[in-house]
């Protein structure tokens, strides 16, 4: 008789044996920390199918977990009361105290998933990065000569959705959250010498606020509904980003103008018409990301945008809380203090936004431009040698 069938025999022969809660917890916890499942039937005196019964839930909130799908309270509900009825358990109920004692127990929080890396394609990255160091090597192409551009949407009008207050208030009141949308393209070259003027396209073509001062905006501003389009991001591409790359090399770095060149890497997002992003005379490039490694790779997704936004909502808070911290509003009582920044808000203007975005982007760090570029160029042999002391 085979091993299997010598094992099929003991299990029938076995008792039926209740676990206690305390024993569960410690089985799943030897679990996890690598027992095999003959070895656990062994030391609880158990059936090899009850030990892989009460590792199930556990094991399959992991599973869904690591693939991204979210584990709900009715997952974990569901998935006790069936082992309760594997287990003969009778008038067991997952109720939402049970629910709670259990989540306590094993230290489960709700947390929200965020980010792309589930999604992203991990085996293209080092074909990628190889085939980028050659081309830099093979095109002589230095770091300052190497750029990215991503683009970004954020709502230029919403405060934070925090405030401090006392443990003795139950709930705090807010007010209705602004879902004014507009998008912005950032572009900079791997060494953080050089940031192009900020791309920003909103929704209305001649903004009231914009008035007389359209020609002296600090950023490129452009109108599709607040998304990018081919026409679009081609048009900054040619009109834009080309000039000032050859403006920067030419007065910045001392190049001669025939020698200018550069090349911009874009993921292959459906605004990138890559095909026609060069410049007219083959000089100035474009590469293409492989799909779904931007979370990965592309420089601007590293840690940029994060920064930016941050330090733009924590600007515009500012700007708009100002008279809080104004030696003249400390006379105030706090009704006025209130209404006026109440007030502040309402006057809080696109032109503000624009104004302050490209404060904050012009004002960014240039290690927080050079450290986004780490993981795309490790493969490239040494940095260039202009690099900011």
């Amino acid at each position: 008789m085979s091993q299997s069938s010598i094992r099929g025999v003991q299990d029938l022969k076995r008792k039926r044996k209740y676990l206690s809660i305390d024993q569960k917890i410690d089985l799943i916890e030897k679990a996890e920390r690598g027992y095999s499942v003959t070895r656990l039937a062994q030391e609880f005196n158990i059936g090899r199918a009850t030990v892989c019964d009460i590792k199930k839930p556990t094991r399959s909130r992991k599973f869904h977990r690591a693939k991204g799908i979210a584990v709900s309270v009715d997952s974990i509900r569901n998935a006790a009361e069936r082992l309760a009825e594997k287990l003969n358990i009778d008038n067991f109920k997952a109720s939402t105290g049970w629910v709670c004692r259990f989540k306590e127990r094993h230290g489960i929080i709700n947390k929200k998933i965020c980010g792309e890396a589930l999604s992203a394609d991990v085996g293209s990255v080092n074909a990628f990065k190889y085939k980028l160091s050659q081309h830099m090597v093979s095109n002589n192409l230095s770091w300052f000569q190497v750029y990215n551009a991503d683009e970004t949407g954020f709502n230029w009008k919403c405060l934070q959705r925090n405030t401090l207050a006392s443990r003795l208030e139950e709930s705090i009141p807010g007010r209705k959250v602004s879902k004014e949308r507009i998008s912005a393209l950032l572009c900079g070259n791997a060494d953080g010498s050089h940031r192009t003027k900020c791309a920003i396209v909103g929704k209305s073509a001649n903004p009231r606020a914009l008035k007389n001062c359209m020609n002296r905006l600090p950023v490129v501003y452009n109108i599709k509904n607040a998304w990018f389009t081919q026409i679009i991001f081609e048009d900054w591409f040619q009109n834009h980003f080309c000039k000032e790359v050859r403006k920067h090399q030419i007065n910045e770095r001392g190049i001669r103008p025939a020698d200018v060149k550069a090349m911009l890497l874009v993921d292959n997002a459906p605004a990138h018409p890559i095909a026609k992003l060069t410049s007219p005379d083959g000089k100035i490039t474009c590469m293409a990301l492989p799909p779904n490694t931007t979370s990965l790779i592309q420089p601007m997704d590293q840690g940029v945008i994060y920064a930016l936004k941050r330090l733009y909502k924590r600007a515009m808070n500012v700007e708009i809380m100002e008279v809080l911290l104004s030696q003249e509003d400390e006379r105030l009582n706090k009704d006025t203090r209130a209404s006026r920044t109440l007030e502040n808000f309402k006057k809080y203007s696109i032109k503000d936004a624009i104004y302050i975005w490209a404060k904050q982007w012009n004002e960014l760090k240039v290690t927080t431009l050079k450290n986004a570029w780490n993981k795309i160029l490790s493969l490239v042999p040494g940095e260039n040698e202009d690099e900011d002391d």
